[in-house]
């Protein structure tokens, strides 16, 4: 799988063009990971709130689940990293998170990776 480092400096709009990018590609399954969930509203409202993405779903902790979601349609699912690689008391991924591991993700995005520059995608 190919990685590419898109250094989008604040205010470029880097959901919205990563939201074209999907678009323009058919990406119809998008992991958005982050270091800092407080971002979650502003990956959430330009996906809502704009008429080019209408009928993609937002899938989140608290918000849509996976399970609910119309499969047939764009899903964009946004976690943190401290959730989606926690593990439960026997050192395994936590149940509620098994789903994400399972699927073939057509682009996996990490935002605010700054963040987090420790981590080593294997």
């Amino acid at each position: 799988m190919p990685h590419f480092l898109w250094n989008a400096k604040r205010s470029f709009g880097k959901t919205l063009a990563t939201y074209q990018l999907a678009k323009r590609l058919g990406w119809k399954k998008v992991l958005i990971l982050t270091f800092k969930p407080a971002v979650q509203s502003a990956w959430e409202d330009d996906l809502k709130n704009h008429v080019d993405f209408a009928g993609w779903q937002f899938i989140s902790r608290n918000g849509k689940s996976y399970e609910d979601a119309d499969k047939k349609k764009p899903i964009i699912c946004f976690g943190s990293f401290q959730d989606v690689l926690g593990k439960n008391e026997a050192g395994r991924i936590k149940l509620r998170n098994e789903w994400m591991h399972e699927i073939n993700w057509d682009c996996i995005v990490f935002d605010e990776y700054h963040f987090g520059e420790q981590f080593h995608m294997g």
